[in-house]
């Protein structure tokens, strides 16, 4: 499964990145998601409304889900989305099946 991450960082993080580089981060990011079982698909600083953009592979959205946790927790970033993959044939198939069924209140 796929997961996107956007994340803007506070100003501490942006203090911190002075000093750093991207080559660090991806190192830093790395090891992050390997240690979830994930795998690091492509990291990208962006200029607007997210600072970073993160894809990455995982096994499950539970294993995005814990991932996410522990670097929210860390307090250097202070908006974080976390975007899935979806089987985009699966859910129309059973937006199908549920719309045939389904009827509005007051019909």
């Amino acid at each position: 499964m796929k997961i996107i991450a956007l994340a803007k960082y506070n100003e501490l993080a942006w203090k911190g990145m002075i000093g750093s580089s991207y080559a660090e981060r991806r190192k830093v990011m790395e090891a992050v998601v390997s240690s979830a079982g994930a795998t690091l698909t492509d990291m990208i600083f962006t200029r607007g409304q997210y600072d970073i953009v993160v894809t990455f592979d995982v096994p499950s959205e539970d294993v995005a889900l814990g991932a996410a946790i522990a670097v929210n927790a860390s307090g250097a970033i202070k908006d974080l989305v976390t975007l899935s993959e979806i089987d985009i044939d699966c859910a129309l198939k059973t937006a199908k099946s549920v719309a045939g069924a389904y009827t509005p209140p007051g019909t």
